[in-house]
């Protein structure tokens, strides 16, 4: 690592990165491109813009002046090639369709680092929209920084389930129907109610880190390293564990995250909580299962 370079420590270096990004991005959504491109299964249709592309250039460039050592895995770069020990990932503009249709929500930058021993040691999200920002780091509690305040994360979680709410990411319907049972007490669950969410992965959770929401629920699908490395971080400092339940079944069980060094399928349903709840919907979910 060239330290002449280096940007103070490495909190702050991503910080002054993701405070860029935003800037590019919030700039560019004013004339953006359209690029069409294909999906990671090879079929869906899927989206590129120009401002997923400038912000990905500028990450590249600040992470080779300041750490040339350290690769950086982009969802935007040309090698796709499996990429393990010490790396930068981002995501540039995580929920590309949200910015294209132009919406005032779920639209963010991602930005993470992992260290020698493939544990996430630093992220530092950013929300384009309103310029929000999530971060952790080795010299760094995890941090809220929100209309210039400054605040940390992590409180209690002593809030009963049946006056909290579930977010899922694709309608309910979707879902096993123990996990459609679970998240609306008044058939019977866990939960006080549910809410449908799209757009940016990152935001979607970071609803969690703040407690605003007690789960996150998502429908099988895609993981990959610059979406998936930044939010295994943050959860993990938080305490937000991991169950993965069985799309036919319903059957739970407790299971973990490492940071992805390659696109892959998720074939399972996989449901995000504080480890104060783990054992208890686990447990209820086991019992409403099918047979």
């Amino acid at each position: 690592m060239n330290t002449n370079n280096k940007i103070g420590n490495l909190g702050m270096f991503m910080r002054i990165a993701v405070g860029g990004a935003i800037e590019i991005a919030q700039a560019e959504a004013a004339h953006y491109q359209r690029i069409p491109k294909v999906h990671y299964d090879g079929m869906q249709e899927d989206l590129v813009t120009s401002a997923d592309l400038k912000v990905q250039e500028h990450y590249q460039l600040l992470v080779k002046n300041h750490y040339p050592n350290d690769p950086l895995v982009g969802e935007e770069g040309e090698d796709k090639d499996e990429v393990t020990g010490r790396r930068f990932t981002c995501d540039p503009v995580d929920g590309t369709k949200a910015y294209g249709r132009n919406q005032s929500t779920g639209v963010s930058t991602m930005f993470a680092h992992v260290d020698d021993e493939e544990e996430v040691n630093a992220v530092c999200l950013g929300d384009i929209n309103t310029g929000e920002i999530y971060q952790y780091a080795p010299d760094l509690s995890p941090i809220r920084t929100r209309f210039g305040i400054t605040s940390f994360l992590g409180m209690e979680w002593n809030k009963p389930l049946g006056k909290q709410y579930v977010l899922l990411r694709h309608p309910l319907d979707e879902f096993p129907k123990n996990v459609q049972k679970m998240v609306r007490a008044e058939r019977g669950g866990l939960f006080k109610d549910m809410e449908v969410t799209s757009g940016s992965i990152g935001l979607t959770i970071s609803r969690l880190w703040k407690q605003e929401v007690a789960m996150v629920i998502i429908e099988k699908s895609y993981e990959t390293p610059w979406d998936t490395t930044p939010l295994i971080g943050m959860n993990k400092v938080l305490g937000i564990t991991y169950i993965k339940v069985d799309p036919v079944t319903g059957k739970a069980e407790a299971t973990d995250a490492f940071a992805p060094t390659k696109v892959y399928k998720r074939d399972c349903v996989l449901i995000m909580v504080h480890h104060t709840y783990q054992q208890k919907v686990i447990d209820w979910l086991n019992q409403h299962a099918e047979a």
